[in-house]
């Protein structure tokens, strides 16, 4: 068996090496080897120990893709809480260095995966975006590394993804102007059956004033009624 053979080669090694960089190399792979087994634990375990070790050595590289490997490990695990926080700490420590690394990349595809398993929406689309527009700034040669892993980690085509992504957008785009339109074409007809409204009442009024005065001017105008004809009525409400 090739992986017996390799790991007991490693564990050989640890028993004689004093060197921190190759102490921290071989459980480095020593947890490469745990993960191509799938035994996600195993693997964290020595990650962590060699963690441990390139922190001593400040070796910035090798400890943010450690972090990135661990914060895989723990997503294949399924303790989401954990992968998160791990994406997260080598997001921001990344951001602070400058550094864009293809571990930053994937970082943001994994934390818009587990923002989609918590149901959060609006953080699921801001790391979707982030991971789409740091995919594009690449050369082509590397854009075709990023796909392919992508396509190993996801099983889907990271092209067909984004063009899928782009047409939603779009749709949704559509929907909002539509229900702009329809929304600013209800306040016109509102605003416009207010000032008729208005309008209507003002001339009832004036109207209705004329009447009184006239009542008043009159000899006996607790005698004397006075109505507006249906036509005049008709006229009012439909000015």
């Amino acid at each position: 068996d090739v992986y017996k053979r390799q790991s007991n080669t490693l564990f050989r090694l640890l028993e004689v090496a004093k060197d921190e960089k190759l102490l921290a190399g071989t459980y480095l792979m020593l947890g490469t080897l745990n993960n191509k087994k799938q035994n996600y634990g195993g693997a964290t375990r020595y990650y962590l120990k060699s963690l441990d070790l390139y922190k001593s050595l400040n070796f910035k590289d090798e400890i943010f893709n450690l972090k990135y490997n661990i914060g895989v490990n723990y997503y294949e695990q399924g303790d989401y809480k954990k992968s998160k926080s791990n994406f997260l700490e080598i997001s921001r420590s990344m951001e602070k260095e400058d550094v864009t690394n293809i571990d930053y990349i994937f970082a943001q595809d994994y934390l818009s995966k587990i923002y989609l398993k918590e149901g959060k929406t609006d953080s699921v689309e801001f790391y979707s975006n982030q991971f789409v527009n740091l995919y594009k700034r690449n050369s082509e040669a590397e854009k075709k590394s990023i796909a392919d892993l992508y396509k190993q980690i996801n099983s889907k085509n990271l092209n067909d993804e984004i063009s899928k992504s782009s047409s939603i957008q779009t749709n949704q785009l559509v929907l909002i102007i539509a229900l702009l339109v329809v929304l600013v074409s209800i306040t016109i007809y509102l605003l416009y059956q207010v000032r008729k409204k208005k309008h209507t009442e003002q001339k009832l009024n004036d109207l209705l004033l004329q009447v009184k005065n006239k009542a008043l001017n009159e000899e006996n105008p607790s005698k004397t009624t006075y109505t507006i004809s249906n036509e005049k009525e008709a006229e009012i409400m439909n000015n």
